[in-house]
């Protein structure tokens, strides 16, 4: 078992227990095995790049584990193979994690942190098809939650939702 340095103590992680040490277990014998000096994984799965970047350092390997850009769809949906899975009123109501997520970068110095989640939240109330499961915004190297108390400072926001039977995930620079 993998020190994950708290890294997979929180969303995804809380979510689906022992995920993130299968993938440190799979994606360090790789890195062990092919030893390659560079590994690319997406930001759309940032905690598991989080995780993966630790992994490889606590491990003393070689490889520089670099993040790529999220793609997305024109309307701002992150491209995803989950999303061949929406029905076309699903599809339309998708893209609401991403335009929740920005709302949230276009107030975060306006409001609290406490008074942001709950606006984040009610941005979800409206639809009975889509079930927000968490908006948060961490640090974005240590994931842990930022203060509810304090400004917000530059972090990462993060969300998921259900949105009929599919599980959709993003994430978002605030600053």
């Amino acid at each position: 078992s993998f020190d994950l340095a708290g890294l997979d103590e929180t969303m995804e992680g809380e979510k689906r227990a022992g995920h993130f040490q299968g993938v440190a277990t799979v994606v360090s014998y790789f890195l062990q095995t092919f030893r390659p000096n560079h590994a690319y994984f997406g930001e759309k799965d940032y905690q598991q790049l989080r995780i993966i970047d630790h992994i490889t350092q606590s491990l003393g390997l070689k490889t520089k584990i670099l993040g790529c850009p999220i793609v997305r769809e024109g309307d701002g949906l992150a491209m995803s193979s989950r999303n061949s899975l929406l029905n076309i009123e699903e599809r339309k109501l998708a893209v609401k994690l991403f335009e929740g997520l920005q709302f949230a970068k276009h107030n975060a110095k306006k409001v609290s942190y406490g008074t942001l989640k709950d606006m984040v939240a009610a941005l979800f109330d409206k639809y009975d098809e889509l079930a927000l499961d968490y908006f948060k915004i961490a640090d974005p190297k240590t994931l842990k939650e930022i203060s509810f108390d304090e400004p917000i400072p530059k972090g990462r926001g993060f969300i998921a939702a259900h949105l009929g039977k599919i599980r959709l995930i993003d994430n978002l620079d605030m600053s």
